[in-house]
């Protein structure tokens, strides 16, 4: 079962066309996490969808990344949640549901399974 996830693109220091142009990367993303290995992760970036409809002229508010989490992998999500603090956690899928974790629950559950 796949369950979506959308992260709230927010930048407040510049539009997101420019950051694009730039090639900056943006503070929203979701990886699939392939091992912990204490304080390295192997991360595999998921390609978002992206919906602009409840944008702001600028982009700096309401650009909005949708992602699909499969169940039986662990995804580390950074979500921001103001301009100026991130929301970043582990998450696996369980049952249809996103069951939040701590990174060594997420190092643990990478071994049993």
């Amino acid at each position: 079962m796949r369950v979506p996830v959308a992260v709230e693109n927010i930048r407040p220091d510049m539009p997101l066309w420019a950051r694009q142009a730039a090639g900056i990367k943006c503070r929203a993303w979701v990886a699939h996490i392939a091992s912990i290995r204490g304080r390295i992760i192997e991360r595999r970036f998921l390609r978002p969808n992206v919906d602009f409809s409840r944008s702001n002229s600028v982009g700096s508010r309401g650009v909005y990344f949708y992602f699909w989490l499969e169940e039986r992998k662990i995804y580390e999500v950074s979500a921001p949640i103001s301009w100026r603090n991130t929301d970043r956690y582990f998450c696996r899928v369980e049952n249809g549901q996103r069951i939040r974790m701590e990174k060594d629950e997420a190092e643990q559950w990478l071994k049993d399974h």
